[in-house]
């Protein structure tokens, strides 16, 4: 049972890192298309894998919740994972995961 969750788990998060990188490729190209040579997509700290379950955990207790929601522990992993923060210039929006991290513990 416990591998079945596993790889139910394993099967959502690499979905969702999928979905993410093509994310930010089409982010990329539509910021070079406003902006030439913009730099939109930069790279941050990573959490590790072996740091990853703790982060979460601290995330969740943040959050009020005993644990994140599987959708949502997926979406964190990946966005805490992929070294990468993308930064919206028309609105002066950047979306950088180290501040998160730093917040939550």
């Amino acid at each position: 049972e416990n591998a079945t969750i596993s790889c139910v788990l394993n099967a959502k998060l690499a979905e969702t890192k999928l979905l993410f990188e093509k994310f930010l490729e089409a982010f990329g190209k539509l910021l070079n298309a406003q902006v030439p040579n913009a730099q939109g997509i930069a790279d941050v700290a990573v959490v590790s894998e072996s740091e990853m379950a703790s982060k979460l955990q601290e995330m969740a207790i943040l959050a009020g919740l005993e644990t994140l929601p599987d959708e949502v522990s997926a979406w964190t992993q990946v966005l805490l994972s992929t070294g990468k923060a993308f930064v919206d210039f028309d609105d002066d929006f950047a979306f950088r995961t180290d501040n998160f991290i730093a917040a939550a513990g």
